[in-house]
């Protein structure tokens, strides 16, 4: 992304799945995306016209490696999924995904590892399917 003074500027994308060819959009950031007070890494996101500073993705830390949890209950909560991972090397934080007007997990979630290689030992322990890792009445499934 290039951008002058004021936050305009133009974004390239490409599509190698496709093969498009490499498209060029004009972008206008919001003010508020581009506070300078903000000192840590800022997260732009855009869809539908709109463009905005995701502030979730801050919460992580940075370079780490994600795991997508699957098959959880709707009574899981953050907490459940962080005291089940908790014992593994390298972990960092876990995140279950929410309905927002039910206040009920959708069913996934995504956990935060410090190297690759702790988190394929979770997910290796798992479908070796010794000592399986429960939350609930339901195993995780770890998707890598």
């Amino acid at each position: 992304m290039a951008l002058v003074p004021g936050g305009q500027g133009t974004v390239s994308v490409f599509n190698p799945i496709y093969g498009m060819d490499n498209v060029t959009y004009a972008v206008v950031i919001p003010p508020k995306v581009l506070d300078k007070k903000l000192n840590r890494t800022k997260f732009v996101r855009s869809s539908g016209g709109e463009i905005w500073r995701d502030k979730t993705l801050e919460q992580w830390p940075l370079r780490d490696c994600r795991l997508f949890i699957g098959d959880l209950g709707q009574d899981v909560t953050d907490t459940a999924l962080t005291e089940a991972l908790r014992s593994w090397k390298g972990f960092n934080m876990a995140r279950v995904v929410m309905n927002r007007l039910t206040k009920k997990c959708k069913g996934y979630g995504f956990a935060s590892f410090a190297t690759e290689e702790d988190a394929m030992a979770v997910v290796h322990h798992q479908r070796a399917q010794r000592d399986l890792i429960m939350i609930g009445a339901r195993y995780m499934v770890f998707i890598f």
